[in-house]
């Protein structure tokens, strides 16, 4: 569902939203985050 918008010319910016980083506290949610924008983002 990402890959679409991600790969569309539109798209002016992203957000992450309802992300607690004072809960993540090893950093495994952040970067599984950053891991998913890393591969759905040109």
């Amino acid at each position: 569902m990402l890959t679409p918008m991600a790969r569309s010319p539109r798209l002016l910016g992203v957000s992450i939203a309802d992300f607690p980083p004072d809960l993540d506290f090893s950093g495994d949610l952040a970067t599984r985050i950053v891991g998913v924008l890393e591969r759905v983002l040109p």
